[in-house]
């Protein structure tokens, strides 16, 4: 379909390739994770297949990809729900290419409801002594608020919970 295609790449420590992106449905769209072995071929130790698929409303889509230290991968972007407002979205999946389920709300989603608001960009916090422990991951958000274009920046602890101490919390 004409739909489908990838926005987001990343490149994993060990030359593996990372890509998210969006495809159809046929009742809308959901989020697609791929991963490529570094010869172009899909890795088929992850999720069984070398792709996830992420469907959380009608219509998902992916805007940034980050690797963690530890080899999870983030991926940040936009759900529509079925009554068309968009929320901001990040998703941590597993090495092996199942979704994180200690992340976020508990299915390895962190859903930010405001309306409008989607993930552009993620980069990933490490203590500078300890390179290998995340501290935090910071999204770059972009959309609109009552009809003006609007920006915010939010830190979310490495459980994918709102960081307190962040802004304005």
């Amino acid at each position: 379909t004409t739909d489908n295609g990838a926005s987001a790449v990343a490149v994993q420590s060990d030359g593996k390739v990372v890509l998210a992106g969006q495809i159809s449905t046929g009742t809308g769209a959901a989020i697609t994770v791929q991963r490529l072995n570094r010869n172009g071929t899909l890795d088929t130790t992850f999720n069984g297949t070398g792709s996830l698929t992420i469907q959380t409303g009608k219509s998902d889509f992916a805007d940034s990809v980050a690797i963690q230290p530890d080899g999870e991968i983030l991926v940040g972007g936009g759900a529509t729900s079925r009554n068309g407002s968009v929320e901001a979205l990040i998703a941590r999946v597993n090495p092996n290419g199942t979704l994180d389920t200690t992340f976020g709300n508990s299915k390895g989603l962190w859903l930010y409801t405001a309306s409008g608001i989607e993930v552009k960009k993620l980069a990933v916090e490490t203590d500078p002594l300890h390179p290998g422990t995340v501290t935090g991951i910071v999204a770059a958000m972009t959309g609109s608020s009552n009809g003006t274009a609007c920006f915010e920046a939010v830190e979310l602890t490495p459980a994918g919970a709102p960081a307190k101490t962040f802004g304005a919390g």
